[in-house]
C-alpha cells in the first residue's frame, strides 16, 4: 500500500507537468496511449531485468530509450523532465527499496542523451548519441561502485554491462526510427532532407509541369 502510495503521487506528478507544459498531448488521445504504452513496455522491460542480477542495468537501456524517443517527439526540457519522473518508476520496479545508484547512472545517461539529442541531421547521430551516454554511464557505474567498496571485478562487470546496453539502445533505436516517427507522426530532420531530395517520383512531376513552383519550394525548404 505505501509502495502504491509513491507511484500514484509520481504520476500524479508526471499528470500535472504534462498538463502544464505538453497540454497538446492530452487533445490527441491515440498519442496519449502510445506514450503510454511505451511507459508500461520500459517498466515491464526494467522488471524483467531485474529477475536477473546480471541483467539489472537494463533499467539504464530503458530510461535512455525513454529519454530519447521523448526528445525526438517533443524537446529536450520534456524529455528531461519525464525521463527523470521514469527513472524514479524504474528503481521501484527493480527494487522496492531503491538504491540511488541505479537512479544516478540512469539518470546520467538520460541527461546526456537530451542535450546531446537536439536534431538528427545525420544517420549516426543516434549512435553518437549512445556512445556519448555509454561513457558517462561507464564512469558513473564505476565511480558509483569504488565508492561502495566493491571488487573490481564486479565493478567493471557493472559499469560494462550499463554501457553495452547504453550502445545497443543507440543501435535499435536507429533501426526502428522510422517507426517511431509513424507511430507518433512526426518527422525528424533526417527524413525532410531525404523527402527534399529532387529524384523524387512527385518532385519531378513538380519540376516538369510547374518549375517556378518547383524552385520556389526548394528554395523555401532548404531555408
Amino acid at each position: 500500500a505505501a509502495l502504491a502510495v509513491i507511484v500514484v503521487l509520481i504520476c500524479l506528478a508526471a499528470a500535472l507537468y504534462i498538463y502544464n507544459y505538453e497540454s497538446r498531448l492530452i487533445s490527441r488521445p491515440l498519442r496519449l496511449m502510445v506514450f503510454l504504452v511505451m511507459f508500461l513496455v520500459m517498466l515491464f522491460l526494467a522488471k524483467l531485468g531485474s529477475l536477473y542480477p546480471q541483467w539489472v542495468y537494463l533499467a539504464t537501456g530503458t530510461s535512455i530509450t525513454t529519454a530519447i524517443v521523448l526528445t525526438i517527439v517533443y524537446d529536450q526540457r520534456f524529455a528531461i523532465n519525464i525521463s527523470m519522473l521514469y527513472c524514479i518508476l524504474a528503481c521501484f520496479a527493480v527494487s522496492s527499496v531503491p538504491t540511488i545508484d541505479l537512479f544516478l547512472t540512469m539518470m546520467a545517461g538520460v541527461i546526456t542523451c537530451c542535450f546531446s539529442l537536439r536534431e538528427i541531421r545525420t544517420r549516426m547521430k543516434l549512435i553518437e548519441v549512445s556512445m556519448y551516454a555509454s561513457i558517462v554511464v561507464f564512469l558513473t557505474a564505476a565511480s558509483l561502485g569504488i565508492i561502495q567498496n566493491m571488487p573490481l571485478m564486479k565493478v567493471s562487470s557493472n559499469a560494462g554491462s550499463a554501457a553495452l546496453v547504453t550502445i545497443a539502445v543507440g543501435v535499435i533505436i536507429q533501426g526502428f526510427l522510422p517507426m517511431i516517427e509513424r507511430v507518433f507522426g512526426i518527422a525528424t530532420s533526417m527524413t525532410l532532407m531525404d523527402w527534399s531530395d529532387a529524384n523524387q517520383p512527385l518532385l519531378k512531376k513538380l519540376a516538369m509541369e510547374a518549375p517556378g513552383t518547383f524552385s520556389h519550394s526548394l528554395l523555401i525548404g532548404t531555408i
